[in-house]
């Protein structure tokens, strides 16, 4: 089975606030995801290279955070800041999804989930469930708590409309992006080899035997690596 990195998650009160901050912190480049067809969610997205991004995510329709359960998960994990809450890796093909949904006894999600500003949605498939707690509450899904934080597998039948492949918004000395150059996540090797099925230590991640999750990225640039920390919230 062909595991890759693929794309991580910083949640925010404020994604216009955030982005813009993001920017001026790193130099990378981000471009306008689209809205969630449910969640009343939305997204900016930062490509990092090699395949991988990173969504910085919010709740956007203030008005539906008192009667949908997700998005009030989703705006309460930010009470106290923008945090990391996903960790996503990708396989090549729906074979693969199922062998892994299989193996943890989970649901296949997915279908259409966001609308792209020009209008195309965005088709991908998720497992397994109850790694993500604003996801759990939005559709329904047990929390699973020995799972929370723990890596999220995807499944994206047009890598052409892949989200780290599209164009950035057009903006002053944006620097290049040429890849992860690692991964701080909480837990142990042994404990994340466990969990991938295949050794940990063929990606770059680096353990802090915390509780579960991310809680920084390393990318490399045209102008030297850049390192975004944030605090880990699932």
């Amino acid at each position: 089975m062909a595991m890759r990195l693929d794309h991580y998650q910083l949640s925010t009160r404020n994604i216009y606030a955030t982005a813009q901050k993001l920017r001026d912190e790193t130099g990378l480049g981000f471009y306008d995801g689209g809205y969630f067809t449910s969640g009343g969610i939305a997204n900016k997205i930062f490509p990092l290279g090699q395949g991988c991004y990173l969504e910085v995510e919010g709740v956007v329709d203030a008005g539906i955070i008192d009667k949908d359960l997700g998005a009030k998960v989703f705006f309460d994990r930010t009470a106290e800041g923008e945090c990391f809450s996903l960790n996503g890796m990708r396989v090549d093909t729906m074979e693969e999804m199922q062998a892994l949904a299989k193996r943890f006894g989970s649901e296949l999600k997915g279908g259409a989930s966001r609308v792209r500003p020009n209008g195309p949605q965005v088709y991908g498939y998720s497992t397994p469930t109850g790694t993500h707690a604003g996801h759990a509450a939005a559709t329904g899904e047990v929390t699973h708590p020995d799972r929370a934080g723990k890596v999220t597998w995807y499944y994206f039948p047009d890598m052409y409309l892949h989200p780290s492949g599209q164009p950035v918004f057009n903006w002053p000395g944006c620097v290049e992006p040429l890849g992860i150059s690692f991964l701080e996540v909480g837990g142990t090797e042994a404990e994340m080899t466990e969990w991938l099925g295949v050794p940990a230590k063929n990606f770059p991640y680096r353990f802090n035997g915390k509780a579960q999750g991310l809680y920084a990225i390393g990318v490399n640039t045209s102008d030297g690596e850049k390192i975004i920390r944030r605090p880990s919230r699932q």
